[in-house]
């Protein structure tokens, strides 16, 4: 039984409720008998559909209860919501202002409205309706099939996610059984530049959060089969999801009801009825906090990365085996330069460099791994795959050098002399993800190839070369990109040889030649015909004195030579990391 202390609203409000719905209907009967262009159809098909709607939920609130339980509250909160819902979308609908009588009687609702919504709640604001100073034109409702299965969606509501990473819009799931309710909101959502897609079975929501690479998650408390309690703890539970934001949505005004949320791991919580411009104001910021997020990670990852790890989170979360190229980048004469400048210099100094250097890695669409003192880890293929990656690491490390030239000018009235880079570079496979603690989060790939990829950059002080790449390397890029054999060498922790190449820059007549001189020493040595090598090297070095692997091979040349030792091995063993 309800309550002895109970008010009913004057018959006036019932009639202009129904006035709306006749007026309303009228209109759109009249647009389709003048044969109307379809967008003012679908408005007045709109305005006629809710209006009776409106209608309907006036009817139903009939009473108004000072001392009512919670559970009751809660459901005329919900009337409440139906009523406020459609009214905020009519008082924004295009043409009213053709209608003055119309436009009076939504005035008249309004404050019908607000003395119902004072009666239930006067210490709340947040259903509180006013007329907006501009209209925006609709789309109409269409009612989801009752038998629907799963997520339901209207319009653009299915189409792909929106790119733009730095945009604010965003994309919203609607967990709600009232498809009113979840109508209601989508149209809301969507006036705001987001895409919102309504789910009313409440079994079904992690698993569409997991596939839908969603944003924010508009949650309802009031599920028939599982209460909006445990779907907020599974939500925020499951390494999928946790990451979505949580907005409950409730028709529960209990002083513990927003702890509760905010203690399981919700971002805001917002009662019935709801005022959709707060609700708009509190999704925003939700995304702001995840953009900024987002926006941190382009300082390691190409923005099409970042946009991927949008759609699927927990990618850099989890291990998973990748082809990758690794590229480690040194400065030469690092201790040597930092000797004799302050270290407000160094810090200028070394900033600078970096920062060219992960631009420039970043353009070429490489991941940042790693930054260890004066060297730089990057990679190609991972998170995101591509098929190129040894090629667009390739053509990174070229670009590098012309940076490094550039910034050995900017710098040189301070470092006294040129300053240079050695570059390492290998493709192999991987395990990527979270090499870090769960207190601090690393990306980046862990195996041979990585260990591979920095002794060979090792190699390049040795070799005296800018740019050395292994075979597995050199047999994925164009044969268009020069480099030259090097050597077979020998490195500390990894068992079999590695042949090396030098990529080059130099594409002269001249350094052909000298490459294919170099080559054919090369082979001489290793097939044991040391007098021919040397004759070779000699012509080679009076051309090319500074050829810092010409020097080398000259100096290994002359120690087996030299050497009594019958067991010659070709492969050089580099003599440090």
């Amino acid at each position: 039984m309800l309550s002895t202390n109970t008010q009913q609203p004057s018959r006036h409000t019932a009639d202009i409720a129904e006035d709306l719905r006749s007026i309303t209907h009228d209109l759109y009967a009249s647009m389709v008998e003048q044969d109307a262009p379809a967008k003012y159809l679908s408005c007045g098909k709109m305005m006629s559909e809710n209006a009776e709607l409106l209608a309907k939920e006036l009817a139903e609130v009939s009473f108004i209860v000072a001392n009512l339980t919670s559970a009751k509250k809660h459901d005329i909160r919900g009337r409440l919501h139906k009523v406020s819902g459609p009214l905020q979308r009519l008082l924004k609908m295009d043409a009213l202002n053709s209608f003055g009588q119309l436009e009076n009687h939504l005035k008249a609702v309004g404050r019908v409205y607000e003395s119902l919504r004072e009666r239930i709640e006067p210490s709340q604001p947040n259903g509180k309706v006013t007329t907006p100073k501009t209209s925006v034109t609709k789309v109409p409702l269409v009612q989801p099939d009752e038998n629907s299965k799963g997520p339901i969606a209207k319009g653009p509501l299915s189409q792909s996610p929106q790119s733009g990473l730095l945009e604010q819009s965003g994309r919203v799931l609607i967990v709600d059984d009232d498809w009113q309710a979840c109508s209601l909101l989508e149209e809301t959502i969507e006036d705001h530049g987001h895409i919102a897609i309504s789910c009313r079975r409440p079994e079904r929501v992690v698993e569409t959060l997991r596939e839908g690479a969603f944003d924010v998650c508009l949650l309802d408390l009031n599920m028939p089969t599982i209460s909006g309690w445990q779907l907020l703890e599974q939500i925020k539970s499951d390494p999928m999801t946790k990451h979505v934001s949580v907005i409950v949505v409730s028709g529960s005004a209990e002083d513990d009801g927003a702890t509760r949320a905010i203690g399981l791991g919700a971002d805001d919580f917002i009662i019935k009825p709801v005022n959709f411009s707060l609700l708009a104001a509190r999704i925003a910021n939700c995304l702001s906090r995840s953009r900024q997020h987002l926006r941190e990670l382009t300082r390691f990852l190409p923005l099409s990365v970042v946009e991927s790890i949008r759609k699927h989170p927990n990618r850099l979360q989890q291990g998973q085996e990748a082809t990758v190229t690794v590229m480690f980048c040194d400065i030469r004469r690092f201790s040597k330069f930092t000797e004799h400048m302050s270290p407000s210099e160094t810090i200028r100094w070394i900033s600078d460099v970096m920062g060219c250097l992960s631009q420039t890695i970043l353009d070429e669409g490489g991941t940042l791994v790693d930054f260890v003192g004066d060297e730089v880890m990057s990679m190609w293929g991972a998170p995101q795959s591509r098929g190129d990656h040894a090629e667009a690491a390739c053509r990174c490390a070229l670009k590098v050098q012309d940076v490094v030239t550039q910034l050995s000018q900017r710098w040189f009235h301070v470092l006294g002399d040129a300053m240079e880079v050695g570059i390492g570079i290998h493709s192999g496979i991987v395990s990527v993800g979270n090499t870090g603690s769960p207190q601090r989060f690393k990306y980046g790939p862990l195996g041979n190839t990585v260990n591979l990829g920095s002794r060979v950059q090792g190699a390049s002080k040795f070799l005296r070369s800018k740019i050395l790449i292994t075979r597995d390397t050199r047999r994925q890029i164009p044969r268009d990109m020069a480099s030259r054999r090097l050597c077979s060498v020998r490195v500390n922790n990894i068992e079999r040889p590695v042949e090396l190449f030098e990529l080059t820059t130099e594409l002269s007549v001249a350094a052909r030649r000298r490459d294919r001189e170099y080559e054919s020493s090369l082979i001489d040595f290793e097939e044991g015909r040391f007098s021919e090598a040397l004759v070779k090297l000699g012509k080679l070095l009076t051309k090319h004195s500074e050829d810092g692997p010409s020097l080398l091979l000259m100096k290994r040349v002359i120690e087996a030579k030299l050497s009594d030792d019958s067991s010659f091995d070709p492969v050089w063993t580099m003599p440090g990391k």
